[in-house]
């Protein structure tokens, strides 16, 4: 176990996220990006200093997605992300954003339950969120996001969002989508 400062946090997890070979199946799984929902502060609160746990939930995910995708009948090339939310007693919830790009609601729906069955690291004080950016069968069509929205975000939770209203990303959606 290794005990991080909050710089030291933010750096191991983007060093160790950063030179982890990108994922690939024979259906052409690959991680294109991840990004984090929360700053440094709150990750390390939620988290706690050591990044090991989170670094093996993350290669989990990426191995179980490119798993499952292997498993899919090939269709046309998709670009999309998979949010991944945390909560204390060890549960998770995932959700797939796809832009204009097109998954059968049946390999949507293997996806989302095979990754949620992945046992999550520990997260204390709230809930944790992050977004995994994947290719699959050669990519899609890019991911707009829009001005409003730097990463990507569920249609679930923009259902809930306030229009012209600021919230807490992505601690209010998830009491909606997601209520304890």
């Amino acid at each position: 176990m290794r005990l991080l400062t909050r710089r030291q946090t933010t750096l191991g997890l983007g060093l160790a996220l950063a030179t982890a070979a990108p994922a690939r199946a024979a259906a052409g799984f690959r991680v294109v990006s991840m990004a984090f929902y929360q700053p440094a502060p709150v990750l390390e609160a939620r988290l706690g200093p050591d990044v090991d746990p989170f670094v093996a939930y993350y290669g989990a995910l990426k191995a179980e997605a490119a798993r499952v995708f292997a498993l899919q009948k090939p269709g046309p090339g998709v670009t999309g992300a998979i949010v991944m939310a945390v909560k204390p007693a060890y549960r998770s919830k995932a959700w797939l954003v796809l832009g204009d790009n097109r998954l059968a609601p049946d390999a949507q729906a293997a996806v989302t339950s095979a990754l949620e069955k992945v046992r999550p690291m520990r997260v204390t004080g709230g809930p944790f969120a992050f977004a995994i950016t994947f290719e699959v069968w050669g990519g899609g069509r890019n991911l707009a996001y829009g001005a409003s929205y730097p990463l990507p975000v569920p249609d679930a939770w923009l259902e809930v969002l306030p229009t012209g209203g600021q919230v807490v990303m992505p601690d209010f959606p998830l009491s909606k989508v997601w209520p304890d």
